[in-house]
């Protein structure tokens, strides 16, 4: 399908119909819970310290499209541990927002894009019953993922 005809589509879909809005986990803890991870990150094994975790996690690439799987529900949360460009992440950062979820940098800063400098210190989005059980995770592997010094959510 040419792209003209994909966008003139989607621009005649209903945006007030319940099933054309995307819509989150509605998962309350990190039990169980589906968490999308960077394959490069796991083979490099940045992910180590997490294998024991409650979560199961997913290595897949394409951080836009875990982005989106998280804003659509099918995923619960989604985060890496290394920085990326703005570019490489704003799209899927507002599905996830526009949906009702949260997106931090890894410093737990609000994202910003267009700045002067593009890159992000890291990614966390997801659903928002799942925001403090991470941030509390991640602050007990601060020493390995990052600066000890993380800012208040």
């Amino acid at each position: 399908m040419e792209f003209r005809s994909l966008a003139e589509s989607a621009i005649r879909q209903p945006t007030n119909s319940s099933s054309a809005r995307a819509k989150l986990s509605p998962r309350k803890d990190l039990h169980g819970a589906l968490v999308l991870a960077s394959r490069s990150e796991v083979k490099r094994g940045e992910w180590k310290q997490f294998e024991s975790a409650e979560f199961n996690i997913r290595p897949m690439g394409s951080v836009a499209y875990k982005l989106g799987l998280v804003a659509a529900g099918r995923a619960d949360l989604t985060f890496t541990l290394v920085p990326k460009n703005e570019w490489d992440v704003a799209a899927g950062a507002a599905l996830v927002e526009s949906a009702g979820g949260w997106v931090l940098k890894l410093d737990n800063s609000p994202l910003r894009c267009n700045q002067k400098n593009p890159l992000i210190s890291g990614l966390l989005a997801g659903s928002p019953f799942l925001r403090d059980p991470l941030l509390l995770l991640l602050d007990r592997h601060a020493q390995t993922i990052g600066s000890d010094k993380r800012s208040e959510p």
